[in-house]
């Protein structure tokens, strides 16, 4: 199945996906946010301090997610000029 490009998209639609992207940037950030805090707390008690490397590799994961919500939001910008 070939993708849309966000062009061919509604208002409606570019709403919809923009408010799905949303809850789901929002849920895998509280995720990150308990794992940080677990991994912190195993960086500090049992003192691997090579282990906080893996907090801004894993910021990585939502990059995609972000590019996708700012592209959106330019687009719904550019729409209601």
């Amino acid at each position: 199945m070939k993708k849309k490009k966000l062009s061919e998209f509604s208002i409606e639609e570019l709403n919809n996906e923009k408010n799905q992207l949303k809850g789901i940037l929002i849920g895998a950030g509280i995720v990150m946010l308990i794992l940080y805090v677990i991994l912190l707390y195993i960086i500090f008690v049992k003192e691997k301090a090579t282990l906080i490397a893996i907090i801004p590799a894993t910021l990585i994961a939502i990059l995609p997610g972000a590019i996708r919500m700012k592209q959106i939001n330019d687009e719904l910008k550019s729409r209601s000029q």
